[in-house]
Parts: C-alpha cells; sequence; structure tokens
C-alpha cells in the first residue's frame, strides 16, 4: 500500500525473511512455511504486530526483521505476502530517536536515500551509430538503438515514450542477381513493470509481520589436492573448501577452522650432476735425474653423479714436466774395434792388435767403465822362413 511519510519521503515496508545458502537458489525452500528467491528464504505473518512485536516474533522463529532494500526483493515479498493494499513492517524505526530513521542492520536513512525510493521517469540514451546494411546488393535497411538508461525508470516511474529502435532503408549501390527487393523483418522488445509498496507514517500501526532467520556459515566438503609444488624431491600440495554450505548470512557466525589445508608430498629423488673435488697433491717426479714427468688426480665424487645426472666435464688427471736439476750417470760403451795392425814379424809367425775404445759413449756423472778388454790379440804368420833359424 501506497502511503507518504510525515518527513515526505516514501519508505520501504518492514519484512521478516530466512536467508539460505546459494545452492538452494532457484530451488524450492527447504523450511517450511517458506518461500525462496535468489538464495534467501522469506516467510510472511498474517498477524498485526508492533514493531516490539515483529522484533520479538522474527526472533522466536529463529529469525530477524528483515531489511529488503532493492527493487526485486520488493517486489518478491510483495507477491510473497499475498499482494494488494496492506501494510507491512520493515526493519526500520525511529524509537530511539524522534524523526531518525535506522534500518534493523545499524543504516541510518538519510533523505538523500530515501529520495532514491521516489518514482524516477525513464529518459532515452542518445542514439547509437547505425548498423550496416542488412544486405550486400540492392536495397536494405540499417538500424540505431537507444536504451531507456538516462535514466532508467525506478521506484514506477514511467517507461521512455517512443521505439527504442529506428529503421532506415540503405542502397548498397549493387544489383542482386534474380530478386533485389528482398527486405529483412524487424524485431519487438517487450518489458515489463515492478509493484511497490511502502509503509505508513507511524512507527506504532498493526501491521502484517515477514521475518527473516540467521543462518550460520558451514564448510563446503574439500577440493582435489593441488599437484606437488615441485617436479622432484619433497614439496608441499594445498586443499581448499569454502565457507558457502551454507554461507554465514544476517548475522549468522563464519565457519570455524581453516580454508586451506597443506600436506607434504614427495615427487621422487631429484637428478644430481657430479661435481669434482678439488686437486690432490703432485706426485713425485718420474725420474731421479734429468727431466720427467709428474701428474695429480682429482675424483667426480663432490657429488658423485646420481639419479641420472651428468658426469663431471673435463679431465680427471693433470700433468706437467719436472726437472731434478741432477745430471743423470752415463755408462761408458765400446766404440767399434779398429782395423787389425800388421804382422809384429817379416818372418816366421808373430801377433796383431786390434784396439777399441770406452767412448760410445764416455762414462759421465759416476757412470760405469766398459766391460771387457780395450785390445784383442791374435797370431798372423808371414808364410816366410827366417833366415839362421
Amino acid at each position: 500500500m501506497v502511503g507518504p511519510c510525515t518527513s515526505g519521503f516514501w519508505r520501504w515496508m518492514v519484512l521478516v525473511l530466512i536467508v539460505m545458502t546459494a545452492s538452494v537458489t532457484g530451488q524450492a525452500c527447504p523450511i517450511a512455511g517458506y518461500g525462496s528467491f535468489n538464495g534467501v528464504c522469506y516467510k510472511a505473518f498474517p498477524y498485526p504486530k508492533t514493531y516490539a512485536e515483529a522484533r520479538q516474533t522474527c526472533a522466536a522463529d529463529g529469525g530477524l526483521l528483515a531489511v529488503p532494500k532493492n527493487d526485486a526483493i520488493n517486489t518478491f515479498i510483495y507477491n510473497l505476502a499475498g499482494g494488494g493494499n496492506q501494510h507491512r513492517w520493515i526493519g526500520l524505526t525511529d524509537a530511539t530517536v524522534e524523526g531518525q530513521w535506522i534500518f534493523e542492520d545499524g543504516e541510518t536513512l538519510s533523505s538523500t536515500s530515501y529520495t532514491n525510493w521516489g518514482p524516477v521517469n525513464g529518459g532515452w540514451t542518445i542514439w547509437g551509430a547505425w548498423s550496416s546494411c542488412s544486405v550486400t546488393c540492392g536495397v536494405g535497411t540499417e538500424t540505431r538503438d537507444r536504451t531507456c538508461t538516462n535514466p532508467a525508470p525506478e521506484n514506477g516511474g514511467a517507461e521512455c515514450d517512443g521505439a527504442a529502435q529506428e529503421t532506415r532503408s540503405c542502397d548498397t549501390g549493387l544489383s542482386c542477381p534474380g530478386n533485389s527487393n528482398y527486405i529483412p523483418c524487424s524485431f519487438a522488445l517487450c518489458m515489463g513493470t515492478i509493484s511497490r509498496v511502502y509503509i505508513p507514517p507511524t512507527k506504532q500501526a498493526q501491521l502484517q509481520l515477514i521475518c527473516l532467520h540467521v543462518v550460520d556459515g558451514g564448510w563446503s566438503s574439500w577440493g582435489g589436492w593441488s599437484s606437488c609444488s615441485v617436479t622432484c624431491g619433497s614439496g608441499s600440495q594445498s586443499r581448499h573448501r569454502t565457507c558457502t554450505n551454507p554461507a554465514p548470512a544476517y548475522g549468522g557466525a563464519n565457519c570455524a577452522g581453516s580454508a586451506q589445508e597443506t600436506r607434504q608430498c614427495n615427487a621422487g629423488s631429484c637428478p644430481v650432476n657430479g661435481g669434482w673435488t678439488i686437486w690432490g697433491a703432485w706426485t713425485g717426479c718420474s725420474v731421479t735425474c734429468g727431466v720427467g714427468t709428474e701428474t695429480r688426480d682429482r675424483t667426480c665424487t663432490n657429488p658423485a653423479p646420481e639419479n641420472g645426472g651428468a658426469e663431471c666435464d673435463g679431465a680427471a688427471q693433470e700433468t706437467r714436466s719436472c726437472d731434478t736439476g741432477l745430471s743423470c750417470p752415463v755408462n761408458g760403451g765400446w766404440s767399434d774395434w779398429d782395423q787389425w795392425s800388421n804382422c809384429s814379424v817379416t818372418c816366421g809367425v808373430g801377433t796383431e792388435t786390434r784396439d777399441r775404445t770406452c767412448t760410445n759413449p764416455a762414462p759421465e756423472n759416476g757412470g760405469v767403465d766398459c766391460d771387457g778388454s780395450a785390445q784383442e790379440t791374435r797370431s798372423c804368420d808371414t808364410g816366410l822362413s827366417c833366415p839362421g833359424n
């Protein structure tokens, strides 16, 4: 029922409702005696009550006075309560301070917010751009649109006057093969209206009652575990749940506990690439005199390759020359034998010799002399008899 307030503004009716979770949206309310709208359950009480009595009645039924502050909820409750010219409480009172209206949820009602509930007539936006021609040859049509949103009609205000779409012909300048007189059909749009109801000017009037139930939050089921945070070795994975079964509403308690659970996970051994140890000490020189070599080593154990990890890159041994600073002993060696000497006599039988020297090489630096004789002797026969013998 529409009724003017003493302040000159329009006010919404007081209602009672039960809030349910989003999971019941579009379904029948699971609580007997309540109607569901967008996941919220509402109940209308047919008994006349004052504001204080209305609060007590809602509390006894497990609920609170409703605070319907938008068109959709208001329209639903209007129909739920049977429509018609009935007064209803909404959660609004000036019992504490005369003339200062406060919603059940604590929000102070200002004249600015009240003005918004007055009727607003719709206004057209400017026309949009013309669409492309409806045909690619011959003569067709093109359209442009505007919307009744400047402003949109509210609180029973009038719809915009006129058409939301304008049509005109368009000529492509191209001849069509065959029939070129085709013109496409146009479409029509429909819009509905919303019923409005307001509270009367007195807070002590005997009014019909509508109540709201408080809902404590409940956890959804746990989701699946996430992938392990690592591809090898030890990591973590988590799973989540939401406080939506049901969601807390109208002062209901939030869910107790954590929305996330974490546990350790093992993705298997990780590959380990090999690493060299530091170089070992150089070995002794390979010789005790003259120039030789010495080496040093390292091993691929820092760490050793594991689980398919790469071997160490480079050599495991390093070599360099070393000089003892000492000349090496040289043992003597015989030269070849010289030619045999002439026979020691000119008649009869004598001897002849040949020599060699210990110079191939000569002994040095304490090397040993050649072994054996430096001269060899043999007999020689001249073939001539000596006189007088």
